[in-house]
C-alpha cells in the first residue's frame, strides 16, 4: 500500500495492483508483470435522469458531471480512497474507493456521489479504455452474440427476445457480469439498471452506468479464464449442491394440445410414457405443463386449481408415473390475474406489490394481473402454503417456474424498495420461493423446478434456467440459432446448468416445427444438461413430435441415449459447477482463449466441458457445416474420422446426423447398459440409476494420457501408448471396460 501526496497511490495483492495517479485522475489495474487489465477513460461522470416511469424510456437527461481532478487520497492495509472533484481546488464531489476484497483475485472498485451535492443524483459511469483486440463475454442469457464487442447492452430483465433480439437485444436473464479476453471479468454489485456500451458508441470507450447515486464494481482477475469464473462465482455463488441424477435424463412433454390419439391430457400422459418404456427410450421427466390450464392458451387466466377435464384423476396418474420411473412436473407464475378470488385474497392482505397511492400494481399480460410481493415474508408463506401445494399435493416433483420480469420501475414493496431496485431482484426471489418450499416439502432433494428469469447469483435457487420462448423457426432474431449464444453467455455468467425447449414454443410469427426443425433441435438439446422436448404454443397444435413417426421415435432414441450415457461426464462437469462454478456448456474461449475461433464459428458451436465439441447444423436444408477445430485433433462421434486443429473444415451432416466431436488425448466416460430412467429405480422391470452406474465404459481417443475425477471421486487414469487405465478411490464396486481408440 502506497499513497504519498501528490504521487501515485498504490494497491495490491498477490495477484493484481491498482494505481491511481494524481492530480490529473486515471485508474490502472495492472497484473504484477504490469501488463495492463483496466483503464479508465477519463473523469467519471454522475447525473440526474427525471420523466422516466422506466430506464427504457429516454427520460430528460441533465448534463453529465465529469469528475477527473484529485482532491485527497487516503489508504490504510487494506483499501485506497480518493476524493475527485470537478476542478483542482475545488470542492470533492466524489469519492472512490479500491479495496481488497479478501480473495487475492478480487478487488472492489466502488465510486459514491458526496451527500452535499444534492438530491436526485441517480446516474453514475465510468469509462474504460477499449481497443480493436478487446472482446467480451457473458452479460448473462445473450440470444444475439457470445462475444459482445460493438455491442450495447442493458441490463433489465424482459420477456427474452420476442422476435426482435437482433434490434433490441432483450433477455430475461440480464446479468451485469462480463468475462473479458484480457482475462479479468468485471461485475457490477447491483440490481438497478445499468448500461454497457463495448466500443459501440465511442471505439475508444467500453462505457458503464448505473441507475443510482453510487456504482460499486467487482474485479476479478485470473491466470486463464476458467480462474476468473471461479473467484467470481466465489463471491456471486454457485450452485449449493447437486441434482439428483434423474434430473439429467431426458424430459417429455405432455398436455391438452398435443393429445396425439388421446382424448385428453391424461391420457396422452400414460400414452407418451408407455411408447418410452416400450421403446426402452431413457425418460425421467414428463411435464404437464397445462395441469391448472388446458383450456386456454397456458397463461393461466383463472387462479391455479386443477383441470379435472383434463385431467380427470391426476393424483392416480402421477402414481403410476412414478411406479414407472417418471417424475412429472406442472408449471407456475408469480401472478394472478385481477378479480379472481386469489386476487382479492391476496390484495385485501398486502400480499400484491403495490403503485406509489398504495393499490395493487397491475400489468397487462393478455389479462390484467398484479404480482405477488416477494419481499413480504407473510404473502411468500401464503402463496407456498396455498398456491404451490395446490399441485404438490397432487404428487407432482417440480415445475416450469415461469415469468418473473414484470416488476414496474414505480411499484413499491413491503421492504420499502421501488422497482428500481426489485426489478431485476425479482427472479431471484422467484427462485428462492420454490426452492424453500421443497426444501421444506422434500428435504430429500427428490425434486427440481426450471426457471425462464434471472439476475447475479439467482442459479443458487433455481437448479436449471432454460432458454426462453423460442420461435419455431431457423431465424437469427429468436430461432433455433439464438440457443447457442445464449447458453454460451449463461454459462460464462455463472449460471452452469441450462436447457431449451426442444422443438421451439412460439408460432405466433411462423409456422409449426417440422421434422427437420425438430430433429436439428434436438441435436442441440442433447449435448445441453438437461434435455427437454417442449409441445409448443400458440396455435403450435401441429408441432412436430416426438412419435409423429417410426423415424422420428428412432431419431429421439438416438439422442436420448446418448445423452443419458454421457451422464458420467455430463455429471462430473455439474460437480466442477458446485466445486469450481464453471459451467457445463463452455464457450470456446474458456479453453482456447488464443484461438477460440470466428465471431461466426463462436455463435454457432460450443463444448460440453473441455472435451466434447458440439457443433449443431442451424441453417435449414443444410446437410454440412463448416466447424471450427481448435488447437489438437477431434474424432467424430459416429464416423470416427479425426480432423485436426486450428482450422475450419467442412463436414458432413445427414439429417440425423449431428457434428459432435470428442477431444483427442481425453477420456470419456458412459454408462454401457441400456437404461430407462436415472431414477433410483427398484423395480426389476426397469433400468434405473443403479443398474446403469453398475458398469461404465472408458472411452479413450488418440495417444498422450489422460486423467479425470468423476463426480463421486473414483479417479481414472489412462496411458494410450501402455493400453492400460487405472481406476482409484471409487467408493463403489463398478465395473470397467476400457477402449482405445
Amino acid at each position: 500500500m502506497s499513497c504519498p501526496a501528490g504521487g501515485t497511490a498504490i494497491i495490491e495483492t498477490s495477484r493484481w495492483r491498482g494505481v491511481v495517479t494524481q492530480p490529473d485522475f486515471a485508474l490502472r489495474v495492472v497484473r504484477p508483470s504490469g501488463e495492463a487489465l483496466i483503464e479508465t477513460s477519463g473523469p467519471l461522470r454522475f447525473t440526474t435522469v427525471t420523466g422516466q416511469e422506466s430506464p427504457l424510456e429516454t427520460g430528460v437527461v441533465a448534463p453529465w458531471t465529469e469528475v477527473g481532478a484529485v482532491a485527497s487520497i487516503r489508504c490504510d492495509a487494506t483499501s485506497l480512497d480518493v476524493e475527485l472533484s470537478a476542478e483542482a481546488g475545488e470542492a470533492p464531489l466524489m469519492t472512490l474507493s479500491l479495496t481488497n476484497a479478501g480473495d487475492p483475485r478480487s478487488l472492489r472498485i466502488a465510486a459514491q456521489v458526496e451527500p452535499n451535492v444534492g438530491e436526485g443524483i441517480n446516474r453514475v459511469a465510468i469509462d474504460l479504455v477499449h481497443t480493436s483486440n478487446d472482446r467480451y463475454y457473458g452479460m448473462g442469457q445473450r440470444y444475439e452474440e457470445a462475444e459482445h464487442s460493438g455491442n450495447e447492452l442493458v441490463v433489465w430483465t424482459e420477456e427474452g427476445c420476442n422476435f426482435r433480439c437482433v434490434d433490441e437485444l432483450s433477455t430475461g436473464v440480464p446479468i451485469p457480469f462480463y468475462l473479458s479476453s484480457r482475462t479479468y471479468g468485471l461485475l457490477i454489485d447491483d440490481t438497478r439498471f445499468s448500461r454497457f456500451d463495448f466500443g459501440k458508441t465511442d471505439p475508444t470507450k467500453t462505457a458503464i452506468e448505473l441507475s443510482h447515486d453510487r456504482l460499486e464494481l467487482r474485479v476479478f482477475v485470473g491466470d486463464d479464464p476458467l480462474d476468473v469464473i471461479e473467484s467470481y462465482t466465489h463471491f456471486a455463488g454457485r450452485i449449493p449442491e447437486l441434482p439428483l441424477p434423474w434430473v439429467f435424463a431426458p424430459w417429455i412433454s405432455a398436455n391438452t394440445k398435443h393429445r396425439g390419439d388421446s382424448p385428453d391430457a391424461e391420457s396422452r400422459t400414460r400414452e407418451i410414457a408407455a411408447l418410452m418404456r416400450t421403446e426402452r427410450i431413457p425418460t425421467s421427466g414428463i411435464w404437464n405443463e397445462d395441469w391448472a390450464g388446458g383450456g386456454g392458451e397456458l397463461l393461466y387466466s383463472e387462479d391455479f386449481h386443477l383441470d379435472e377435464t383434463h385431467y380427470p384423476d391426476w393424483a392416480g396418474m402421477i402414481d403410476d408415473m412414478h411406479a414407472l420411473g417418471f417424475r412429472v412436473f406442472a408449471y407456475f407464475q408469480p401472478y394472478l390475474t385481477v378479480g379472481t378470488e386469489d386476487h382479492v385474497y391476496a390484495a385485501d392482505r398486502d400480499y400484491l406489490l403495490r403503485d406509489p397511492d398504495g393499490a395493487p400494481a397491475t400489468f397487462f399480460l393478455l389479462e390484467i394481473r398484479s404480482q405477488l410481493d416477494l419481499t413480504n415474508p407473510d404473502a411468500v408463506r401464503w402463496w407456498q402454503d396455498t398456491i404451490f401445494d395446490r399441485a404438490a399435493r397432487f404428487g407432482v416433483d417440480g415445475w416450469m417456474n415461469d415469468f418473473g420480469e414484470y416488476v414496474g420501475a414505480t411499484t413499491v414493496s413491503a421492504d420499502g424498495r421501488l422497482g428500481w431496485e426489485v426489478h431485476n431482484d425479482y427472479p431471484r426471489l422467484w427462485a428462492r420461493t420454490a426452492r424453500e418450499f421443497w426444501e421444506e416439502r422434500r428435504p430429500d432433494g427428490d425434486w427440481v423446478f426450471f426457471s425462464r428469469s434471472g439476475y447475479t447469483g439467482s442459479w443458487q435457487y433455481s437448479p436449471v434456467v432454460w432458454t426462453g420462448d423460442q420461435t419455431t423457426d431457423w431465424s437469427e432474431g429468436d430461432g433455433l440459432p439464438t440457443v447457442i449464444p445464449a447458453v454460451q453467455s449463461l454459462g460464462i455468467s455463472g449460471v452452469p446448468v441450462v436447457a431449451t425447449d426442444i422443438g421451439g414454443l412460439l408460432c405466433l410469427t411462423a409456422p409449426p416445427s417440422d421434422r427437420e426443425l425438430f430433429y436439428r433441435w434436438t441435436q442441440v438439446g442433447a449435448m445441453l444438461p438437461v434435455m427437454r422436448e417442449h409441445n409448443g404454443q400458440f396455435a403450435c397444435e401441429s408441432n412436430w413430435l416426438i412419435d409423429n413417426d417410426a423415424d422420428s421415435i428412432e431419431h429421439w432414441k438416438t439422442y436420448a441415449t446418448l445423452h443419458t450415457a454421457l451422464f458420467p461426464y455430463l455429471y462430473t462437469l455439474v460437480a466442477q459447477a458446485r466445486d469450481h462454478g464453471w459451467p457445463v456448456v463452455r464457450h470456446p474461449v474458456l479453453h482456447f482463449p488464443e484461438a477460440p475461433g470466428s465471431k461466426e464459428r463462436q455463435d454457432d458451436q460450443f463444448m460440453m466441458g473441455d472435451r466434447i465439441l458440439v457443433a449443431p447444423v442451424i441453417v435449414q436444408g443444410a446437410r454440412s457445416r463448416i466447424v471450427y477445430f481448435p488447437p489438437g485433433d477431434w474424432v467424430h462421434w459416429q464416423t470416427g474420422e479425426t480432423y485436426r486443429g486450428p482450422a475450419e473444415i467442412e463436414v458432413p451432416a445427414p439429417l440425423r446426423v449431428a457434428p459432435y466431436f470428442y477431444r483427442s488425448g481425453r477420456i470419456i466416460p458412459r454408462f454401457d447398459t441400456v437404461v430407462d430412467t436415472l431414477v433410483e429405480e427398484f423395480d426389476p422391470d426397469l433400468a434405473g440409476f443403479s443398474d446403469a452406474n453398475a458398469s461404465m465404459t472408458i472411452d479413450f481417443f488418440g495417444e498422450g494420457r489422460d486423467d479425470l475425477s468423476l463426480w463421486d471421486g473414483t479417479t481414472i487414469a489412462c496411458d494410450a501408448s501402455a493400453r492400460t487405465c487405472e481406476v482409484t478411490r471409487a467408493p463403489l464396486d463398478r465395473t470397467y471396460t476400457f477402449r482405445f481408440h
